[in-house]
C-alpha cells in the first residue's frame, strides 16, 4: 500500500520529468535554430524587404522616392549588425565614438544628423572633441572634423588659424575640404576669404570641365566634391548675375559629368563602376538643387540615379563597392549620406552641408522601433534583443539534466534535500561557465571566430615603416621602423590585408582601413600607428610590396604565400619616394 509520502514522490518525479521532456525540447530546438540561422544573424520582424529597404533586383525595382527613407533604415540596421549593437543610439555611442575620427564614420553621422537630429550625439562629440585636444587629425581629418562640429553646433577646440593653415596644405583635396569647412562655421573670413578660395579651385578646371587630385583628365568624384563646394557661390553668382566665371564653371563640370553617366544610370572611376562615384554625383546635384528624379541630363536610357545606385544594394541592407561583392563601409557610409540629401530635398529643407541653413527646431520621431525592428545579433556569444543562441540552449539542456536527475532519485526513492542542494549547485556552476567563460589560447582568440581551424598554416614577414616621415611627429618613430621584419603565421588564401590586421591586433598597432568590418577585396589601408594619407601631402598614404614588388591588385585581393615578404611603406608620393632593401 503506498504511503503519502510515496504518493508527493510519485508526483513531484513526474512533474520533474514531465519539466525535463519540455527542457530538452527548448534546448534541442535552440541547437537546431541556432545551427540553422547561423552565429551572429541579423533578423528582420516580418518582411525583410518592407523592413530594410531592400529592392527586388529581379522585378527592376530601384530606390524611388517612397522607398529612400527605408533604404536608409536598412543601411542603419546592417551597421548595428556589423558593429554587434541594437540600435542606432548604440551605433554612436559605442560603434562611432570608437572611431570619432574615422572618416567613413564622420560621413555616416553627418548623414544621420541630415536625417535624424533628434538622437543624443553627445558621447560622440565628446570623443571627437577630445581627440582634437590631443592633435590626433591630420590635415583632412582636421577639416571634416571641423565639418562634422559643425553639423552638431559643437565648440571646435581647434583655433580658426590653425584651422585655415590646412587649406591648401595638400592640394586640391585640402581646398575642396577647405571650402565646405569655411561654409560651415560662423568665423569671419582670414587668411583665406571665400572667395578667394573659390577662385583658386576654379584655376584648377580641366579643359574637359572636370577636376582631379592630379594629371589631365577629369575625375568624377573630385567633379562632384568640387560641385558640392561651389554650389552656395553658383547659386549666389546666377541670382546676382555678377559672376559669370563660376557659373560656367559649374555648368561645364556637369556636362563633364553628365558624359560619363553610364547607360545603367551609375557612374564608374578609372574604369570600374561604383556605388562611391555615384553617391558623390548625386550629393552634387543636390547641392545644386537639381531634381535627381527627373533631370534629363543625368538620365540615360529612361534610368535615373538613384536607379543606377540601387545596383550596388545588397540584401543584408548594405551597399557594394561594386557589384555581386560584400558591403563595404566606405560605400555604404557615401550612399547613406546621399540619400540623406535626398530624403532633405524632397522634404524641402536646405543641403546636407548647409550647415548654417539647417532648421534648430526641427523634430523627428526618433524611437528605435521606427529604424531597427526586432534585430537579434548575436555578439560574443549573446543574443541582443530577444532570440536564442547556442549558450542559451547549452544552459536549457543542463536543467534538463538536472530535472531528470532529480526526478530519478524521486522515483527510486534516493530523493533528499541534500541532493537536491547538491544537484542545484552543480546546474548553477555549469551554467554560469557556459554563460560566462571563454577559455581561449592566444592564438585562438586571435582567429576566433573565423570556422577556418582546418585550413593549412603558412608563414610570412611583416614589416611596417615610415622612413620617409620618421621622426617628424612626437609619435613617429625615429628609425622609421613601426614593426620591424617579423616572422607571422597565416592561412592558405589569406589576403595581404588579412595579415596585416592580424599582425596589427598581435602587437597593438592601430590600423584604420576602409571596407567592411571583415574585410573585402576592396579594403584600403587609411591609417597605420596614427599616420593616414594625406597627413603629409595630397599623394601620402599608405603602400604595401611583396618580395620587394608593388602588386597590381589591392591587399584585400592579394593572396599570399609561404615565406612572401610584406613591407608596409608610408609614403608621401605615391610610392615613388620609396626604395625597398632586402
Amino acid at each position: 500500500m503506498k504511503t503519502r509520502s510515496d504518493q508527493k514522490r510519485i508526483i513531484t518525479g513526474g512533474i520533474l520529468a514531465v519539466v525535463c521532456i519540455l527542457l530538452c525540447f527548448g534546448g534541442v530546438w535552440g541547437c537546431i535554430h541556432t545551427a540553422k540561422n547561423g552565429q551572429g544573424q541579423t533578423q528582420i520582424g516580418g518582411d525583410a524587404a518592407e523592413h530594410s529597404g531592400v529592392q527586388d533586383k529581379e522585378s527592376g525595382a530601384g530606390i524611388t522616392p517612397d522607398s529612400v527613407t527605408k533604404t536608409m533604415d536598412g543601411i542603419l540596421l546592417w551597421q548595428c549588425a556589423e558593429y554587434g549593437v541594437s540600435d542606432v543610439q548604440e551605433l554612436l555611442d559605442k560603434a562611432y565614438a570608437g572611431r570619432a575620427l574615422n572618416g567613413t564614420v564622420q560621413t555616416y553621422v553627418i548623414g544621420l544628423y541630415g536625417y535624424q537630429p533628434g538622437y543624443d550625439y553627445t558621447c560622440y562629440l565628446s570623443s571627437v572633441q577630445d581627440a582634437l585636444k590631443e592633435d590626433l587629425a591630420g590635415t583632412m581629418s582636421l577639416q571634416k572634423s571641423s565639418m562634422v562640429l559643425s553639423v552638431l553646433q559643437a565648440e571646435n577646440p581647434v583655433s580658426v588659424e590653425l584651422l585655415e593653415e590646412t587649406i591648401g596644405e595638400q592640394g586640391m583635396m585640402s581646398y575642396l575640404y577647405g571650402l565646405l569647412m569655411l561654409n560651415g562655421m560662423s568665423a569671419q573670413d582670414g587668411v583665406w576669404t571665400r572667395e578667394a578660395l573659390v577662385q583658386e579651385i576654379l584655376l584648377r578646371q580641366l579643359s574637359d570641365g572636370g577636376f582631379a587630385i592630379t594629371g589631365t583628365e577629369g575625375d568624377v568624384d573630385v567633379t562632384a566634391m568640387a560641385l558640392q563646394a561651389l554650389a552656395p557661390y553658383y547659386k549666389e553668382a546666377r541670382e546676382s548675375e555678377n559672376d559669370a566665371r563660376i557659373v560656367q564653371a559649374v555648368e561645364k563640370a556637369l556636362v563633364f559629368l553628365s558624359e560619363r553617366q553610364l547607360a545603367t544610370g551609375d557612374f564608374e572611376n578609372r574604369g570600374t563602376p561604383n556605388a562611391e562615384s555615384t553617391a558623390q554625383v548625386i550629393l552634387a546635384l543636390c547641392a545644386l538643387e537639381r531634381d535627381v528624379w527627373a533631370d534629363e541630363a543625368f538620365m540615360k536610357e529612361g534610368l535615373t540615379l538613384l536607379d543606377g545606385l540601387s545596383r550596388y544594394q545588397n540584401a543584408d541592407g548594405g551597399f557594394c563597392h561594386t557589384e555581386q561583392t560584400a558591403s563595404n563601409d566606405m560605400a555604404a557610409s557615401q550612399v547613406f549620406a546621399a540619400l540623406s540629401a535626398v530624403n532633405r530635398s524632397m522634404q524641402g529643407k536646405c543641403f546636407l552641408f548647409d550647415f548654417a541653413g539647417y532648421e534648430r527646431d526641427d523634430t523627428f520621431d526618433v524611437s528605435p522601433e521606427k529604424i531597427i525592428t526586432h534585430v537579434t545579433y548575436e555578439q560574443n556569444g549573446r543574443v541582443k534583443d530577444g532570440g536564442m543562441d547556442m549558450r542559451t540552449a547549452l544552459i536549457l539542456l543542463i536543467l534538463a539534466a538536472g530535472c531528470g536527475y532529480l526526478a530519478y532519485l524521486c522515483f527510486t526513492k534516493k530523493y533528499c534535500r541534500k541532493r537536491l542542494g547538491g544537484t542545484l549547485l552543480v546546474i548553477v556552476v555549469f551554467a554560469a561557465a557556459i554563460w560566462f567563460i571563454r577559455i581561449q589560447t592566444r592564438e585562438e582568440y586571435l582567429r576566433q571566430d573565423n570556422g577556418r581551424s582546418g585550413e593549412s598554416r603558412i608563414t610570412v614577414s611583416m614589416e611596417i615603416r615610415c622612413d620617409t616621415v620618421a621622426g617628424a611627429e612626437d609619435y613617429l618613430p625615429q628609425d622609421g621602423v613601426i614593426l620591424a621584419k617579423t616572422s607571422v603565421s597565416a592561412y592558405e588564401g589569406d589576403s595581404a590585408f588579412d595579415v596585416l590586421r592580424e599582425t596589427a591586433r598581435v602587437y597593438d598597432i592601430p590600423v584604420e582601413y576602409e571596407g567592411t568590418a571583415a574585410g573585402d577585396a576592396f579594403a584600403y589601408i587609411e591609417g597605420i600607428s596614427y599616420l593616414y594619407e594625406y597627413d603629409y601631402g595630397e599623394l601620402s598614404g599608405w603602400i604595401f610590396l611583396i618580395n620587394g614588388e608593388a602588386p597590381d591588385v589591392g591587399c584585400g585581393s592579394y593572396r599570399v604565400a609561404d615565406g612572401d615578404e610584406i613591407v608596409w611603406y608610408y609614403s608621401k608620393e605615391l610610392g615613388r619616394d620609396v626604395k625597398w632593401d632586402p
